[in-house]
């Protein structure tokens, strides 16, 4: 049981510091890949959201646009129906006229053949 303590007291032997030293070394550069690559997809989200932000600004404007047309054709929609009431009355009252004058007409000739 000496030698076994005995071994536990004795400091690493530098074929085992280089090994440690070794594992070392390979989890730093697996570090260091993933770190690159983190930091490569990070500058990709980057883009791409700044890529969003621009779409978004522009689907905005987009948004703008056609709020302000649909504006717009209401108030056409609305002047044309109001026209076309107008143009209606005045027809209805152009084709009354013109039956109340057919109607005198047509007096005025029963009169002249009774006479």
């Amino acid at each position: 049981m000496e030698e076994l303590s005995g071994d536990l007291l004795q400091p690493p032997k530098v074929a085992q510091l280089t090994e440690i030293l070794r594992k070392l070394q390979q989890e730093q550069a697996t570090m260091k890949n993933e770190y690159e690559e983190l930091k490569s997809v990070k500058e990709a989200l980057l883009k791409e959201l700044e890529s969003l932000h621009t779409k978004a600004y522009e689907l905005e404007g987009l948004i703008k646009d056609k709020r302000e047309l649909i504006t717009k054709l209401q108030l056409q929609c609305e002047d044309s129906e109001q026209e076309c009431c107008r143009q209606l009355k005045k027809n209805k009252e152009i084709k009354d006229l013109l039956e109340q004058r057919r109607c005198e007409i047509q007096e005025v000739r029963l009169k002249h053949r009774k006479l």
